[in-house]
């Protein structure tokens, strides 16, 4: 073995032994913080990086959004469906604020696809259809807001399990079926607003419309509810009832500063300005008739200060639809209903649903017209001989009432 070899064994035998006496005369050392981390000490910070709890929306196939009473108690809300048109994937459908159209019912329209293809259940069971005119969707109208626990809206991936009733998704209502005692609510609302576009005011008053007040305070609503529940069989069963009173005044359009006239658009020296338009179809009727070869010789409406024909005048005398439509249908609602069940054990549930509910809603637009349809009239009709360009006329002139 040669010299140099020694020397590594040497030094390699040198850091053992180093080693082993710094290990020994740390033992001593390590036993007495072992000592010490055994007596009690106080927790200051916990930090949690993890969870075992699973969540809906991790586990399930499409994306569940829940509403609690929490969160409707929040809103103010009365309407159902105004509690489900504040989400963003559900398309506001009939409701209380659709007048032109409206048929009084209140529907759910998921994705805009259609009523017809978002499925209601109330306790996972389905809803009926909400009138008896061959439609297969319902009428949320039926569901108490002051009664629900929760809501879970399914969007998608739910026409394998439920049909094509549920295409664009599922809406579960899921009422408080297990209330215990009474509760009685009372609500009183208004919407108040204050004119302040004195712009649109004196374009208005340009028209002739009246001036609309500085104030307004208008769709004044009243809403009871009243439940009452109680358990039975040591808590194996539960009977709950309910009857809610809903009315609402209505919310026309004349009022404000910004509806009381159609505001439209015109080209004045190359720039639009806002202008209060409406529909030639006029409140005194305008008549537009031809002579045998098509060519228009006439173009009249009724003067209401002289009940005699003159000119029709498309600024002044446009028909102003707008203001006689509703923000707001007038509402009156009742509901009442009872819901029972018993665990007759682990595996059996006796359940019986009733509910009730009477709603009366008037929907108003503006007054319909002739809208184009022809007609032939008389040359020798008094009102129409006074027009200068049927003055002495005689035989019959095709016209037509736009």
């Amino acid at each position: 073995m040669s010299n140099s070899s020694n020397q590594v064994t040497r030094a390699v035998r040198r850091a053992l032994i180093m080693s082993a006496v710094a290990a020994s005369a740390g033992a001593p050392a390590m036993a007495q913080d072992q000592a010490a981390s055994s007596s009690p000490a106080s927790v200051q910070e916990v930090i949690v990086t993890g969870s075992r709890i699973q969540s809906t929306n991790l586990v399930s196939i499409s994306p569940v959004t829940t509403v609690t009473a929490n969160d409707i108690e929040q809103t103010g809300l009365v309407r159902t469906e105004d509690i489900l048109n504040n989400l963003p994937q559900i398309f506001a459908g009939q409701g209380s604020t659709l007048s032109n159209g409206s048929d009084g019912t209140s529907t759910v329209d998921l994705h805009d696809l259609g009523p017809q293809r978002t499925l209601v259940l109330v306790n996972g069971r389905r809803l009926g259809p909400g009138a008896f005119d061959g439609r297969n969707f319902s009428d949320i109208n039926e569901i108490p807001a002051a009664l629900i626990e929760k809501i879970e809206i399914l969007t998608g991936g739910a026409s394998a399990t439920y049909g094509a009733d549920a295409v664009s998704g599922v809406v579960n209502f899921i009422m408080n079926t297990h209330f215990q005692g009474v509760k009685l609510d009372v609500d009183y609302g208004m919407y108040q607003h204050h004119n302040h576009q004195d712009n649109l005011s004196a374009l208005e008053g340009t028209y002739g419309f009246a001036p609309t007040d500085s104030s307004v305070d208008s769709g004044f609503t009243k809403q009871l509810s009243f439940i009452a529940g109680s358990n039975f069989a040591d808590g194996a069963g539960n009977a709950t009832m309910y009857a809610t009173y809903n009315n609402e005044a209505a919310v026309a359009q004349r009022p404000f500063d910004y509806s009381a006239c159609t505001l439209a658009g015109a080209l004045v020296n190359a720039q639009t300005k806002l202008t209060c338009g409406g529909s030639s179809t006029n409140a005194t009727g305008r008549f537009i008739g031809y002579n045998a070869t098509g060519t228009r010789i006439i173009n009249d409406t009724v003067d209401q200060a002289t009940g005699q024909l003159r000119p029709f005048n498309s600024g002044t005398d446009l028909y102003n639809f707008g203001a006689l439509n509703f923000y707001q249908r007038p509402n009156e609602r009742w509901t009442g209903g009872a819901f029972m069940d018993y665990d007759v054990n682990s595996h059996v549930n006796v359940y019986t649903e009733f509910m009730f509910t009477r709603n009366t809603s008037t929907s108003q637009i503006a007054g319909s017209g002739d809208f184009g349809n022809p007609t032939t009239l008389n040359c020798a009709n008094p009102p129409l001989c006074t027009s200068p360009a049927l003055a002495g006329g005689v035989g019959n002139l095709p016209a037509s009432a736009a």
